[in-house]
C-alpha cells in the first residue's frame, strides 16, 4: 500500500475556523437606547433607606441618587449575557446594583452590606469606617460600571459607545483662537460630570464662567505663527447627555468647605451655552448634600424626585416627603438633571396645495356665522380635521359642520372642517 506524503495529508486535512471572540458592537449602546429605558421606566414611588454601617453616608447617597435615575436600574437588571460572559469569576456590581434597586422597591430599610464591604474594589483609596467624598465615590462607581461593560465592547473603533456613557456622558468643544493670525483649532472631549467653580450667585453665572473665553496660557505657542501668548479659547456642549450630573466645588484642596449659597432651579436651560440644534433643557430630579465645615467630617444626604412630582429626602435609612421649596433653600454638592425632550402636541392638520382644474376663479372668503344657540351649548369646544368638501354648513341633532375653502393669492387651496359640539 501506498504510503500518502505530508504534503499530500496536509492537502487533504480539514481546515478550521476558529469564531471571533464575542463582543457587542461599538455602537449598540446608543443615545436613542438609553433615552427610551429613561422615557419608559420613571420612579413613581418612592424607595427604601439604606442603614448606617459606619459613616457610609456618602455611599448610601450616591446609591439612591443612581437608584432613581430613570432606566438606569432596569439596564442593571436586564444585562446581556456577553457582559456577564466576560467578567467570569468577577463581582459584578452591575449586577449586584439591580439587586439592590429590587430590594429598595419591596423593603423599608436595606443594608448595602456588598457595596460597603468591596469599597477598595471600586476604588483601592477608599476604606471602609472612614468618611469619603461622596463626589468621588460616585464617580469611582461609574467608571467601575462603564469597565465591566467595556470588556464585552468592541473598542477598536476610534469611537465607542457604551451604557454609562449613553446615559451620563456629554461631549465638550473647545475652539482656540489665535488674535496675532486668526488661526483656529477644535478639539472634543467627552465628559461624565461638569464641575463648575461657586464664581456667580447662580448656577447660570457659574456656567457663563465655565464657558467664558479665556487665555490658553502665556507660554502656549500658535501651532501656526508660533507666537507666544496669543491665543484664547472657547468651550460649549457639542453633545449634551441624557442624565447631566454638575458637581459644585464646594471643597478645596485642604478639604474645606465652601459655604456659598448658589442659586438654581427645578430647571435649566443650557441653549447659551451649546451649539445649534443641541438638546439644552433639564428638568432636576436628585440633589445630594453636604452638612459639616470638612470633607473629612460631616454626613451627606439627598433629595430625589418621584416621577409623580414630588420631592424626599433620604438622610440614610430615613425617608421623608419634602416640599420644592426645601430643595431650591439647600446648597447642594451635586445636581442631578435629566434631558426634556418637550411634551408632543396634537398637529393642526391643514390641506396646502394646488386647487383642483375645474377652479377657474378666485373665491372670496365669506365668513357665515353659525346659529346663536350654539354657542351657549357649546361643551367641548372644537376640533379640526382635514375636508375636501365645498364650502357649507351642515346642521345635525348634536353638531353642526361648517366645511371652508380658502384659495390663497398664490393660488393654493386650504380646505378646513370646524365641528361645533353640543351637550348631550
Amino acid at each position: 500500500m501506498k504510503q500518502q506524503t505530508e504534503n499530500e495529508i496536509s492537502e487533504k486535512s480539514p481546515i478550521f475556523f476558529l469564531p471571533e471572540q464575542p463582543s457587542i458592537h461599538s455602537n449598540f449602546f446608543s443615545r436613542e437606547w438609553s433615552k427610551k429605558l429613561i422615557e419608559r421606566f420613571p420612579i413613581v414611588e418612592p424607595l427604601g433607606g439604606l442603614h448606617n454601617l459606619g459613616n457610609s453616608c456618602f455611599l448610601n447617597s450616591v446609591i439612591q441618587c443612581l437608584c432613581y435615575t430613570p432606566g438606569f436600574a432596569q439596564f442593571a437588571l436586564t444585562l446581556p449575557n456577553i457582559v456577564y460572559e466576560s467578567i467570569i469569576g468577577k463581582p459584578c456590581f452591575l449586577h449586584y446594583f439591580g439587586e439592590l434597586f429590587q430590594s429598595l422597591s419591596s423593603f423599608k430599610i436595606v443594608a448595602p452590606h456588598l457595596f460597603f464591604a468591596n469599597l477598595s474594589m471600586v476604588n483601592p483609596d477608599l476604606e471602609c469606617g472612614s468618611q469619603q467624598d461622596a463626589h468621588e465615590y460616585l464617580f469611582a462607581l461609574l467608571n467601575h460600571f462603564d469597565d465591566e461593560c467595556l470588556v464585552s465592547i468592541n473598542k477598536s473603533e476610534p469611537e465607542y459607545s457604551s451604557p454609562i456613557h449613553s446615559f451620563f456622558g456629554g461631549q465638550l468643544l473647545e475652539t482656540r483662537h489665535c488674535s496675532q493670525c486668526n488661526w483656529k483649532c477644535t478639539t472634543k472631549s467627552k465628559f461624565l460630570d461638569i464641575t463648575i467653580t461657586l464664581d456667580g450667585d447662580s448656577i447660570e453665572s457659574c456656567f457663563e464662567n465655565f464657558m467664558s473665553t479665556r487665555d490658553v496660557g502665556s507660554n502656549y505657542i500658535c501651532q501656526e505663527c508660533k507666537g507666544i501668548g496669543t491665543c484664547s479659547s472657547t468651550t460649549v456642549f457639542a453633545e449634551t447627555p441624557n442624565i447631566l450630573i454638575i458637581t459644585m466645588m464646594r471643597f478645596t484642596a485642604a478639604g474645606v468647605k465652601i459655604e456659598k449659597p448658589v442659586d438654581f432651579g427645578h430647571d435649566l436651560d443650557l441653549g447659551s451655552f451649546s451649539l445649534p440644534e443641541t438638546h439644552h433643557q433639564y428638568e432636576l430630579f436628585a440633589v445630594i448634600n453636604h452638612t459639616g465645615h470638612q470633607i473629612t467630617r460631616g454626613h451627606f444626604s439627598c433629595y430625589m424626585k418621584c416621577d409623580n412630582g414630588n420631592w424626599y429626602s433620604a438622610d440614610d435609612s430615613k425617608i421623608v416627603r419634602e416640599s420644592n421649596q426645601s430643595v431650591l433653600d439647600s446648597r447642594p454638592y451635586v445636581l442631578f438633571y435629566r434631558r426634556k425632550y418637550g411634551e408632543l402636541v396634537s398637529p393642526i392638520m391643514v390641506t396646502i396645495g394646488q386647487p383642483k382644474q375645474e377652479v377657474k376663479k378666485k373665491k372670496k372668503l365669506i365668513l357665515v356665522k353659525p346659529p346663536e344657540e350654539v354657542f351657549e351649548d357649546v361643551d367641548s369646544g372644537f376640533v379640526s380635521e382635514m375636508s375636501d368638501l365645498d364650502d357649507s354648513i351642515i346642521q345635525y341633532d348634536n353638531r353642526i359642520e361648517v366645511n371652508k375653502s380658502i384659495i390663497t393669492e398664490e393660488n393654493s387651496i386650504i380646505n378646513m372642517k370646524l365641528v361645533y359640539n353640543k351637550n348631550k
